[in-house]
């Protein structure tokens, strides 16, 4: 599956709704108008995408960005620590796992510190 239908899943899951309840929120009347976001074979009009941006939260150049890479007119991505962190968290900020991590790692780096520094 693409990365639009990546932001679309990650937008059912959160919301807890479905892909029928979300093509209405968009103005379809049915849920098979995503059969085209999930290997999109036509690009999907800029208005849905701009209504799925506003709708989701997402900026809307990376719901852009998604489509674009899915139809292979952009390259995929690196996958990097940040891209793998946004995909985790829709702010973009840390997870508790990642925060709890952070300050494990900092204390111990605090309890290496030599006396008097």
């Amino acid at each position: 599956m693409g990365q639009l239908w990546e932001l679309v899943q990650a937008y059912v899951d959160r919301h807890g709704t479905s892909e029928r309840q979300l093509a209405k929120r968009l103005g379809y009347s049915s849920s098979g108008v995503f059969a085209n976001w999930r290997e999109p074979r036509q690009l999907p009009s800029a208005q849905a995408l701009a209504r799925f941006a506003g709708l989701s939260g997402t900026p809307y150049q990376r719901v852009l960005d998604a489509v674009l890479t899915d139809a292979g007119y952009l390259p995929e991505p690196l996958v990097t620590e940040e891209t793998i962190q946004l995909r985790r968290t829709p702010s973009g900020g840390r997870t508790r796992g990642q925060q709890h991590a952070q300050q494990s790692r900092t204390a111990g780096e605090e309890s290496q510190d030599p006396p008097g520094s």
